[in-house]
């Protein structure tokens, strides 16, 4: 893995791609751990349209043993710095028979354990029992998001 490299298309790009971060084992796991979390979960959206885990690692935490392995913390680390921390985790299956058009947008609110008034976070919005505000620009600024390919995903 090279940091700087994705330090630089991060900066230019607004995207890194890394497939080397997870092995085939580690994704299968991963695949594994979902597939066997149960069926009776109330933060579980299960429909012929879509599967949706919302607060991933707190309803499956024998997950982030497997996300959180050495390349991603290692990865993290170069990217953000050694105060790095999680903001959320969400699970998405969109089956390719049930897939559907979203709109450009920014996912711009993060989760918090309790709502606490503090200058400059605003648009606070609960959902399944879970704070979300969205932080001051210089914070939104200092986010990076990764995406989890599970599946073989290719521009088509």
């Amino acid at each position: 893995m090279n940091a700087d490299k994705h330090i630089s298309t991060l900066s230019t790009k607004g995207f890194s791609i890394d497939s080397t971060l997870f092995s085939s084992d580690e994704i299968e796991d991963m695949i594994y751990c979902i597939e066997n979390s149960g069926d009776s979960n109330p933060d579980f959206k299960r429909s012929e349209h879509v599967f949706a885990i919302r607060k991933l690692l707190l309803n499956i935490p024998e997950l982030a043993d497997i996300i959180f392995n050495r390349s991603l913390k290692e990865l993290v680390r170069n990217v953000l710095g050694e105060s790095a921390f999680l903001t959320k985790a969400i699970y998405f299956d969109k089956p390719a028979g049930s897939n559907w058009y979203v709109a450009y947008h920014q996912d711009l609110p993060i989760n918090v354990v309790d709502r606490i008034e503090v200058d400059n976070y605003r648009n606070w919005t609960v959902k399944q029992h879970l704070h979300s505000v969205q932080p001051p620009d210089e914070i939104l600024e200092s986010t990076v998001t990764v995406r989890i390919h599970l599946d073989k995903t290719t521009k088509d």
